[in-house]
């Protein structure tokens, strides 16, 4: 009891450094033990968003004393120190030489080519962004709808290959459709039959 509230008094009153809250956190765990209760005990004192947030600050503390020095001067983020983190001890030293003379902190994208420069694999492929996926989705949606009032319109004459086409866009279209809206919700978690 008397340790969680030495934490509410330290952490909760002054900002305090992602290096130093890890090391804080990681203390606290030591000393309490890593149950699910204790973990999520943990993340509310330390005022943590989420276990995974918790992990990603543990992270930290996984990597080099040049990365931690790099975070604490503001050379880069936490966030992307997590992800330096992950890779081998030399590199992430490289990595920190290789953005040690920038004018700004390198972002999490910037920084995960960075990584991926270093480790010799290919560049990183982002993914698109939940506006991005509503935005295309808007635009199937009016295509199908366009699509579909032209298909129960009246029809001129016997065109029957065009019409075929257009029923087998309109199929098209409401796949492309069910999937981004399957995205959109997360998906199953299996892969689905998509």
């Amino acid at each position: 009891r008397k340790v969680e509230e030495a934490i509410v008094e330290n952490v909760h009153r002054d900002p305090i450094e992602p290096i130093s809250l890890a090391r804080k956190c990681r203390a606290y765990l030591n000393r309490v033990g890593e149950s699910t209760k204790a973990r999520e005990r943990a993340r509310m004192l330390f005022r943590l968003k989420s276990l995974v947030a918790m992990d990603n600050l543990l992270s930290l503390l996984d990597a080099t004393p040049a990365v931690q020095q790099a975070v604490a001067e503001g050379k880069i983020s936490p966030t992307l120190a997590m992800h330096v983190s992950k890779i081998d001890p030399e590199k992430q030293d490289a990595f920190v030489e290789s953005v040690k003379d920038n004018s700004r902190p390198p972002s999490v994208s910037e920084g995960r080519e960075k990584i991926c420069e270093l480790q010799g694999k290919g560049v990183v492929v982002a993914l698109p962004s939940r506006k991005m996926v509503e935005q295309k989705l808007g635009y199937w949606r009016s295509d199908l709808e366009s699509t579909l009032n032209r298909l129960a319109g009246p029809w001129p004459g016997d065109d029957s290959d065009t019409k075929k086409k257009m029923e087998e866009r309109a199929i098209h279209e409401q796949g492309r459709i069910d999937a981004l809206e399957w995205i959109l919700k997360g998906g199953d978690g299996k892969g689905g039959d998509r």
